[in-house]
């Protein structure tokens, strides 16, 4: 019986001792290992959709800059008719108006 008790006693103090230290050496390698698998795997995961993204964001970016360029098109096409227009239906207004510029741009170059 003595031998149980201490056999019993003996176990339990190198028992849950020896089973904390090795499980507490083991498991915080282990999880380590996990934590840098799932890291890999979540760097892998943002990468792939963060080129995605990036590509979405750039044709997107593409289509806006094609439909702003054919929009400012459309509207010097528009100033320009309108020009045409003005300049025929007002020609001595138009050349005063154009006299009046270079005078006061040369006046700012003279300065």
């Amino acid at each position: 019986m003595a031998g149980r008790a201490s056999a019993g006693a003996g176990g339990a103090k190198a028992g849950p001792a020896e089973g904390a230290e090795s499980g507490a050496a083991a498991d915080p390698a282990a999880e380590i290992e996990r934590l840098k698998a799932e890291l890999a795997a979540l760097i892998a995961e943002l990468r792939s959709s963060g080129a995605a993204g990036l590509s979405a964001l750039g044709r997107e970016a593409q289509a806006r800059a094609g439909e702003a360029a054919a929009e400012l098109g459309g509207e010097w096409a528009d100033l320009e008719r309108r020009l045409i227009e003005e300049t025929r239906a007002n020609p001595l207004r138009t050349v005063g108006l154009a006299a009046l510029a270079g005078l006061i741009v040369g006046l700012l170059i003279r300065r």
